[in-house]
């Protein structure tokens, strides 16, 4: 007679947290009925759910929901906590998304942009499609609702980025990718780049129209920044200059005595108002709300917008998906320093205040948001003009 001792391992048991969301992204599938070994949850509104005291070992976690496939996801239970993401499709509450990538001033095609959408913590979805050579693209299983979009060209840069509301089950929507044109102010003869947003046309760099230099203790006039002197040519070859353009006190900005009867502007253009940099907040996806608001405005991130995507100090850059390409070319106190080259940027607006002060908008390093607040009329800031 043999005697065989047989260990037998008592059942473990563990936590299951995790997350249902739509096929492709993670933008949530709420009051989904998930159910492992037994144990069963409803996803709450932002497709979590929490089943405890699930069996240890190989298991089979499912989700479903009315007007969603089913789904199902093999996993493997210990003691303690475990994680999970379930993905569940749907015909019903999906939609496809087509178009055409085109030039919003040439209206020429716009061949091989990745047009992705984003989910819903800003990062990048596997929902994207590849413009063909034709610039026509195709996304499908899209959920519906507010969704943003943004386009990429072959090097990675953000060239548009922009909320859309999904609802019906084919939408079509023609891709405006931002052209940059240039023009040249008959003044001087200096060429600027400028580009075309949502409807309002801005100069994508600084004003550097310079008829003369104002040195560096002098109140009131045009300066260049780090430059002490008077003498014109020394301050046009310049690195600062070429790359940030001019410094402007207040009564510079709006002078009608530059050549176009109105401002500094080239003619043809003018300096805006506190309301056209609104437009300009709104149609970059600002909350309403905020555009009337002092200070820092944080709602949608458009200072990350007209930011350039290279040269502010720390890692600041933005992603320059407006094409505004933003430089922080600093400033000139009212007691003659000059300040935040690479860290901050300001720009007038043609909207007085009272009688020392105007508005101005402002920009740093550190900060995905655009700020707008009053300054005093002798500092000196950069001048951005829109187009009449």
């Amino acid at each position: 007679t043999s005697t065989v001792n047989i260990s037998v391992m008592a059942p473990r048991y563990g936590k299951l947290t995790g997350f249902a969301y739509f096929a492709g992204c993670k933008v949530p599938v709420a009051y989904a009925l998930v159910n492992i070994a037994n144990r069963q949850d409803s996803t709450d509104f932002y497709g979590a759910f929490e089943l405890d005291g699930v069996m240890g070992g190989r298991q089979t976690l499912t989700a479903s929901k009315e007007g969603f496939d089913d789904a199902s996801l093999d996993i493997k239970i210990s003691e303690g906590i475990n994680q999970a993401v379930i993905y569940l499709s749907s015909d019903e509450f999906t939609s496809s998304i087509e178009g055409q990538c085109v030039g919003n001033i040439s209206g020429e095609a716009k061949p091989w942009l990745e047009v992705i959408i984003l989910n819903p913590d800003k990062s990048e979805s596997g929902l994207r499609s590849l413009s063909d050579g034709s610039g026509y693209y195709k996304i499908t299983n899209v959920p519906q609702g507010p969704r943003m979009l943004i386009v990429k060209d072959e090097a990675g840069n953000i060239k548009l980025e922009t909320q859309l509301f999904i609802e019906e089950t084919d939408m079509v929507f023609n891709v405006p990718v931002r052209e940059p044109f240039i023009f040249t102010d008959p003044r001087d003869n200096h060429q600027y780049t400028a580009v075309k947003i949502k409807g309002q046309t801005w100069m994508a760099e600084n004003l550097a129209y310079m008829p003369h230099v104002s040195p560096q203790w002098e109140q009131g006039g045009i300066w260049v920044y780090g430059y002490s002197g008077s003498d014109l040519q020394v301050a046009k070859a310049s690195d600062n200059y070429k790359k940030y353009g001019c410094l402007y006190d207040w009564k510079t900005a709006v002078s009608d005595d530059y050549g176009n009867g109105k401002d500094i502007c080239p003619p043809g253009w003018h300096l805006p108002t506190d309301k056209e940099w609104i437009f300009l907040e709104l149609a970059l996806g600002m909350d309403p709300i905020e555009q009337d608001s002092v200070s820092w405005r944080y709602s949608g991130t458009v200072g990350k917008k007209i930011k350039f995507d290279a040269g502010w100090e720390n890692e600041g850059n933005g992603n320059n998906s407006s094409s505004f390409a933003a430089l922080p070319g600093g400033n000139r106190s009212t007691v003659g320093t000059f300040l935040g080259l690479l860290g901050y940027a300001n720009f007038w607006t043609a909207s007085e205040f009272n009688t020392s002060s105007a508005w101005r908008r402002y920009l740093y390093w550190d900060r995905e948001a655009i700020g707008r607040y009053t300054d005093l009329k002798n500092n000196g800031h950069s001048v951005r003009c829109v187009k009449d």
